[in-house]
């Protein structure tokens, strides 16, 4: 250690040695060596930076956007594909855009992410398509052996300028005039849709990418907190409707098992309307093959039940796959139950035993008055508040009546929600959910309709996130919107007043029984 020491200090010595014995520079030297000026330090400084710049982008992984329009691609990507592996890296993006099928699909520009890529150019060939397009492009860059990464096709999901909507429109003008034909295979068919129309960009991300949903213990603990749930909401509504026949509420509140007895038939048939519902969906996902979860099911006082909701466990291959599958149950859930409600009105009912509806219950439902009109239409001209004796297979269809018909309401990512999606693509999707949204919203505020609001407050709650992407987003689900139209339609007359009622229903709520009762 001593001799180490002393090594240290001889070097030390020599250094300083040295240093002063070198001759000071001349002033000429000095002026020359020094940057004349402020202007030259600045270019020495971007000499500097550019030097930085080129290290930094010789590293594998993509630099963060720091442009507004990088910006707003990337906060979408990473809403659309929440659950994406981080691996996309600049060299990855290379390599598939050089994959890629350049009869296709002619890119122009390359934006990367941590969590992908997105590629934007135009779709190519007299016919081309934005499912063509994808085939022919997932071929290629398959058979380049890049088998890690998974391709979408969507529209672009920086929203357009105002000088390119008004582009779009004078262009789908021309179209509609005559000028150069019907224009390409995927173009919208009027011009607000051609206007909303984003261009068809391809999306790589990690083949590992799967949409959000609730899996493993807490899908579990959730799918059973929803069964238990909606297992006592269906016996508090079988209860309640019980409650409101005046001779039935006395042996309830005494817990009479007769009684019990004779309510229990209205929550065992809603939720058969459940099990049909949830069924239909089931068989269009098997027939689709998209892979459809198992539900959460979701209670409620007001109707006994609000239906489920279900996850995505893979990604959909287009719009008509998805508006099949979310459009199954509630078709199944509104047929189920409309025979429940109109068969059950002729049912025989024992005035003892028999549940009670307020008239205004059916009164608030135009379809429902419809349907009950051939055997119960004195119930029609009743005041709102006076009870009416009914099977319990039609209390029961009238609870599944308006469950079904919210579900197909555009909100969030309901059953609704997502045939809006499917219907009118993400950008006039969006815009749809919003309007329901805001449609639902004034309904139940200045109708006093809680139904509304409850539901409004659950889809919020549960199924507010963004809807997960198709893997051809761009092709249009063809002929499904006169169906979706005409199902909103049929919801409409299920949840507004009926106009077959000769008193007006003044009744502040939808409740069905009489829950203050009970």
């Amino acid at each position: 250690e001593a001799e180490a020491l002393a090594s240290e200090t001889l070097s030390a010595a020599a250094a300083e040695a040295a240093e002063t014995s070198r001759p000071e520079a001349s002033a000429a030297e000095t002026s020359l060596a020094a940057p004349p000026d402020a202007d030259d330090a600045a270019a020495t400084r971007l000499d500097v930076d550019a030097a930085d710049a080129d290290a930094d982008a010789d590293d594998d992984a993509p630099a963060r956007p720091r442009d507004p329009a990088a910006l707003e691609a990337e906060e979408a990507l990473v809403s659309l594909f929440p659950e994406a592996p981080e691996t996309m890296t600049k060299d990855a993006a290379d390599a598939i855009n050089d994959a890629l099928d350049a009869k296709a699909f002619a890119c122009r520009r390359v934006d990367v992410f941590p969590k992908g890529a997105i590629f934007r150019g135009s779709v190519r060939g007299a016919n081309g398509t934005g499912a063509a397009a994808l085939a022919a492009c997932t071929a290629s860059v398959k058979a380049a052996g890049l088998t890690r990464w998974t391709l979408f096709a969507l529209e672009d999901p920086v929203a357009a300028t105002d000088e390119e909507i008004d582009d779009r429109l004078r262009e789908a003008r021309d179209r509609a005039i005559g000028g150069d034909g019907a224009g390409a295979p995927d173009d919208p068919p009027n011009e607000l849709m051609m206007a909303a129309r984003r261009p068809t960009v391809l999306v790589a991300v990690d083949a590992a990418a799967k949409p959000t949903r609730v899996d493993g213990l807490r899908g579990l603990a959730a799918r059973g907190a929803g069964l238990l749930s909606t297992g006592f909401s269906l016996a508090a509504f079988a209860a309640a409707a019980g409650a409101g026949n005046p001779k039935l509420y006395e042996r309830l509140s005494e817990a009479d098992p007769s009684a019990l007895e004779a309510v229990a038939p209205v929550g065992v048939y809603l939720f058969a309307v459940l099990v049909a519902h949830e069924a239909a969906h089931f068989a269009a996902a098997a027939s689709r093959g998209v892979a459809w979860s198992f539900p959460i099911l979701l209670p409620s006082l007001t109707t006994g039940t609000l239906g489920a909701a279900n996850e995505l466990e893979d990604y959909v291959d287009d719009r008509a796959a998805l508006f099949d599958v979310a459009f199954a149950g509630p078709l199944a859930g509104l047929v189920v139950s409309a025979f429940f409600l109109a068969v059950g009105g002729f049912l025989g009912v024992d005035e003892a035993t028999a549940p009670c509806l307020p008239a205004g219950a059916l009164q608030n439902s135009a379809l429902a008055s419809l349907l009950i009109a051939p055997s119960r239409g004195a119930a029609l001209t009743l005041a709102p508040d006076a009870v009416v004796a009914l099977h319990p297979l039609a209390v029961a269809g009238l609870g599944g009546l308006l469950a079904n018909a919210l579900a197909l309401l555009p909100l969030g990512r309901t059953d609704g929600g997502r045939c809006a999606l499917a219907c009118y693509g993400r950008t006039l999707g969006a815009a749809a959910c919003g309007l329901g949204t805001i449609l639902v919203g004034f309904g139940g505020l200045f109708s006093g309709d809680d139904l509304l609001l409850l539901h409004l407050i659950f889809t919020f709650g549960l199924q507010r996130d963004v809807e997960n992407p198709c893997r051809d987003e761009v092709t249009d689900a063809a002929g499904r919107r006169p169906v979706y139209a005409a199902a909103l339609l049929v919801a409409g007359l299920c949840l507004a007043p009926s106009p077959l009622a000769q008193t007006a229903s003044t009744a502040a709520s939808s409740v069905l029984p009489g829950f203050p009762s009970l």
